[in-house]
């Protein structure tokens, strides 16, 4: 391993719509998979039973994205256009188009859901958070899908950079008991493969 992780990749999809590539230090990812909480019943004889309680939401923060476009198509400019309306192909032709949109069943009241796939490598030949990782290589990836961006923080002020700060929150199961997200590394022996298009899936 190398002495510092210092990057991640991350890569967005809507659900049915392209991957947009992000990259990011590792201090301003914070990933929670949700708790796993419990309690212990006393007994009347002094013994203690122990409750599963259900498994907490999951989340993902992304902080002090630094936009360098106003093209929110892709990675240069945040995700602001994905906050707020509904879309699985993001406006890429008018940078501003998508947040003009008047408010509608279509655009803005039922939101999309989106993958996040945050990856951790050596491997220069990779060049997505969803993209593969060689044989030998090292690798670690986390991802999550049916995430809802629930909050944008935009800030800045004088002597600062401009950065915007994303949370999107995910249920750890569905209904069916199908996992919403996953963790896997390459080996010495087996790379890591690229994660198929994003269209409705459960995990492998």
């Amino acid at each position: 391993m190398p002495d510092t992780w210092n990057y991640f990749k991350v890569s967005i999809s809507a659900n049915g719509g392209s991957e947009v590539e992000f990259a990011s230090r590792i201090e301003d990812i914070d990933i929670n998979e949700g708790d796993r909480p419990g309690r212990s019943i006393p007994g009347c004889d002094g013994s203690c039973l122990w409750l599963d309680e259900p498994q907490e939401t999951g989340e993902i923060t992304l902080r002090n994205l630094k936009p360098i476009s106003i093209n929110t198509g892709v990675g240069s400019g945040g995700l602001a256009q994905q906050y707020i309306t509904t879309r699985a192909n993001w406006d890429i032709t008018e940078a501003t188009g998508g947040l003009e949109t008047p408010v509608s069943a279509a655009t803005g009241l039922i939101r999309d859901d989106f993958r996040v796939s945050i990856l951790l490598t050596d491997d220069t030949a990779n060049t997505s958070g969803a993209g593969s990782v060689t044989s030998g290589k090292m690798g670690l990836r986390f991802y999550a899908i049916r995430c809802r961006i629930v909050s944008h923080t935009a800030t800045g002020g004088s002597g600062k950079a401009w950065s915007e700060t994303y949370v999107l929150k995910f249920p750890p199961v569905t209904a069916a008991a199908i996992r919403n997200y996953k963790w896997g590394s390459v080996t010495s022996t087996s790379a890591l493969a690229a994660l198929s298009a994003y269209a409705g899936a459960d995990l492998s």
